[in-house]
């Protein structure tokens, strides 16, 4: 029988992968409007998808709490992780650089890069809570 703090773990994943999404999307559509305000700005938008994906993988590991061989999980989700980080500094710098090849560039991999970590963390939450 699942606990009550199991079922949580994939309510607060879908949540954090719903905001996820949702920066995702705007940021698509920013890099036709790189000068576009502030708040939708490339390089904000791609925090905030990286805020969520670190919020959601946060949630994993205190999930895993006791579980089996955690530090290597630990170690691959924070490479994951660094590597996401510097993509999105590239997007923020190719976006205060106008540099529109560069943004657009930076974007398809971003996207690439946070598709992939979503799919690690569903494979790794399966693991965890049974999702």
């Amino acid at each position: 029988m699942r606990s009550l703090a199991d079922l949580d773990v994939p309510v607060a994943l879908r949540g954090h992968h719903r905001r996820c999404l949702d920066a995702m999307a705007r940021l698509a559509m920013a890099v036709d409007d790189p000068g576009g305000s502030p708040a939708h700005a490339p390089g904000a938008l791609a925090a905030r998808a990286l805020a969520e994906v670190r919020a959601a993988t946060r949630v994993l590991l205190a999930a895993r709490t006791g579980a089996g061989r955690n530090a290597p999980v630990t170690r691959f989700l924070a490479c994951r992780l660094d590597r996401l980080a510097l993509v999105a500094d590239d997007i923020a710098a190719a976006c205060a650089a106008r540099d529109t090849a560069a943004l657009r560039r930076g974007v398809v991999r971003f996207r690439a890069l946070v598709g992939a970590m979503w799919k690690v963390q569903l494979a790794v939450g399966r693991g965890t809570y049974g999702g």
